[in-house]
C-alpha cells in the first residue's frame, strides 16, 4: 500500500508524469494510472487493497429461455445460430448447453 501511495503522490503532488513514475518503480503505465485515479478520488484510503470479487451476481437465465436454447440445440442448431435467434450472448448459450451436457453436436 505504501508504494502505491508513493506512486500517486509523485504524480499528483510532485508533478511527475505517469510514465516517469512507472519507469522509476518498474510497473506498467496502466497500473500507475489506475492508482493515481484512486488517489485523486479517495486519497490515501483509495490505496487500500480491494477485493476482485464482483459486487453482485448476474441474474439467472429464465427457465423459459433455457428451454428454448435446449430445444434449438435438439434441432441441431449451432451455438452461434442459437445466440442469434434468442438474442443471448454466445458465451451464455455455451454455458447453458455445457451445464445440460449439450455442448457438442
Amino acid at each position: 500500500m505504501r508504494q502505491r501511495e508513493e506512486f500517486a503522490r509523485r504524480v499528483v503532488e510532485g508533478g511527475s508524469t505517469i510514465r516517469a513514475a512507472a519507469e522509476a518503480f518498474r510497473v506498467s503505465v496502466r497500473t500507475v494510472s489506475k492508482w493515481v485515479a484512486r488517489y485523486r478520488e479517495a486519497g490515501a484510503e483509495g490505496m487500500l487493497d480491494r477485493s476482485g470479487r464482483p459486487h453482485e451476481r448476474r441474474p439467472a437465465t429464465p427457465p423459459a429461455v433455457v428451454g428454448r436454447v435446449k430445444a434449438l440445440r435438439l434441432e441441431r442448431r449451432t451455438m452461434r445460430a442459437i445466440a442469434a435467434e434468442t438474442g443471448l450472448g454466445l458465451t451464455t448459450v455455451r454455458r447453458i448447453l455445457l451445464r445440460h451436457g449439450m455442448n457438442r453436436l
